[in-house]
């Protein structure tokens, strides 16, 4: 596996700081209509946000172990 040039690495870096950020703007939203704490609401909104971008990379990267016959595609 090739190492990730300088320019990759800064741009996965800048997607998970605008990814984090609409999360935390999705969470203020949640603590404003439903007056939840800001603290549970980050919490709450932090778990499914991470949690859905995993299940989209696991489902994404499906066809791929599949192709390289990765036991873990069954």
């Amino acid at each position: 596996m090739q190492q990730p040039t300088v320019r990759e690495a800064g741009r996965d870096m800048a997607k998970g700081l605008a990814f984090s950020l609409v999360l935390v703007l999705i969470a203020e939203a949640v603590h404003r209509v439903f007056h939840w704490d800001r603290l549970w609401a980050l919490i709450a909104v932090f778990t499914a946000g991470h949690l859905l971008r995993a299940v989209i990379g696991y489902r994404r990267d499906e066809p791929t172990r599949r192709r390289t016959g990765d036991p873990r595609a069954e």
